[in-house]
């Protein structure tokens, strides 16, 4: 399973994420697509926020302890609320 380990502005911008994987081999390589969720409230007043952030995830085992590498994703939210809507439309 993977799951967020969200701390400062992301845990603000973000809502959890919690992932089954599925059995992973030890020693290998899988890939794994980890949708995002940024809170509504998060996207009020960001032109004024430096609003870029780092999101931290883990993988963790049947127990609920941690193994392998923290995954780090450094991320950015829309400068703003205007520019956000704006691409949704285009969608």
């Amino acid at each position: 399973m993977l799951i967020s380990s969200f701390e400062g502005k992301a845990k603000q911008y973000l809502e959890d994420v919690s992932i089954f994987t599925g059995p992973v081999a030890a020693q290998t390589e899988f890939s794994l697509d980890i949708p995002l969720k940024v809170r509504l409230s998060a996207l009020k007043g960001c032109e004024n926020d430096p609003n870029s952030f780092e999101a931290t995830f883990w993988l963790v085992n049947h127990k609920g302890k941690y193994f392998g590498e923290k995954i780090s994703v450094k991320a950015k939210l829309p400068v703003g609320e205007a520019e956000f809507y704006q691409r949704a439309v285009h969608l």
